[in-house]
């Protein structure tokens, strides 16, 4: 799939891609101050925002403070009911009973950046907007933030029929000026391509490490090399985390699986029966595919004429669905 990314455009400082104002500073909201919210927080004061931050954990509060990711922390929801905009840094599992006790006090564009997508698309709110930052890490917590952890990366947009154009458009500045690139793209386009190139990785992760290492620790960390401990790295994620993007994704993770499964049994056949054409082409198709893949991102990466308007899944960047 081409990734039609719009190049991010700084020529018109203060101004939207469509020429209208942009309004700045705003007063953000950020629930969930771990290694993203954090983050987040750092770009956007950054770029001349006002955070306040909010966590259940006093620790990552007291934290995230001490960093400078946000200006302010609150004790309670409902004393972000006053910014202009919040963003749900929270596991996908808790998005809908944050963004319910939010729309009680708030009339604030709410913002989530949850790993899927779909499960959230029966809310029925025109403030809010479904949203997910292509960066990450396998660490967590306020310690793992960086400042620049969205540069240049792409932030995908998901809008619904009933996304507020207005909301809309606020979600898309905010995301500028962290310097990501918005994206705009279905629900059930964004859920399909993350359970295979994010969900299935984390998935085959932990299952490596658990093949490897439940008998073997010891001697197996002494012989592993660089390719064992990259394929293992993110292994080492927040589980409870990576729980609710599996669970709050699984109709698109389990075919993915599935298809994962009957790849491996048809390689470990032609092992078995010596199958040399098979177990070469096995490793040669991957390589080809891999290449191509380098090769598209590298054409998409391209900077494309500024102001033209391109569609990802369905969507067009600029407008909403065609």
């Amino acid at each position: 799939m081409q990734d039609d990314r719009e190049p991010i455009d700084w020529s018109g400082e203060g101004r939207r891609p469509d020429g209208s104002a942009r309004p700045c500073p705003l007063r953000i909201g950020i629930v969930g101050l771990g290694a993203v919210g954090a983050s987040l927080g750092l770009a956007l004061q950054r770029a001349g925002h006002v955070c306040s931050g909010f966590d259940v954990n006093p620790t990552h509060m007291r934290k995230a403070l001490h960093r400078g990711a946000v200006n302010r922390a609150v004790d309670r929801l409902s004393d972000l009911a006053k910014c202009d905009a919040i963003f749900l840094c929270v596991p996908p599992g808790r998005v809908k009973e944050v963004r319910a006790s939010l729309r009680t006090c708030s009339e604030a564009t709410l913002i989530d950046v949850a790993s899927a997508k779909s499960f959230l698309a029966g809310t029925h709110d025109p403030r809010f907007v479904l949203s997910h930052p292509m960066r990450g890490s396998n660490l967590s917590g306020p310690d793992a933030a960086k400042e620049g952890l969205f540069e240049g990366g792409t932030w995908v947009i998901t809008p619904l029929e009933e996304t507020s154009p207005e909301s809309l458009l606020t979600a898309e500045d905010l995301i500028r000026s962290t310097g990501a690139v918005p994206v705009r793209m279905d629900p059930q386009t964004h859920d399909r391509i993350c359970a295979r190139i994010s969900h299935l990785s984390h998935v085959l992760s932990s299952a490596l490490a658990l093949t490897c290492l439940s008998q073997e620790s010891t001697l197996a960390h002494l012989l592993a090399g660089a390719s064992f401990r990259d394929m293992t790295r993110i292994a080492r994620g927040n589980p409870l985390l990576w729980r609710d993007v599996l669970i709050t994704n699984k109709e698109a993770v389990v075919p993915v699986l599935m298809d994962f499964i009957e790849r491996l049994q048809g390689f470990a056949q032609a092992l078995q029966t010596l199958n040399i054409p098979a177990v070469e082409a096995f490793f040669c198709d991957a390589a080809d595919l891999v290449d191509d893949a380098c090769a598209t991102a590298q054409d998409a990466a391209t900077p494309k004429v500024p102001g033209s308007v391109t569609s990802v899944g369905g969507m067009t960047e600029e407008g909403g669905q065609r």
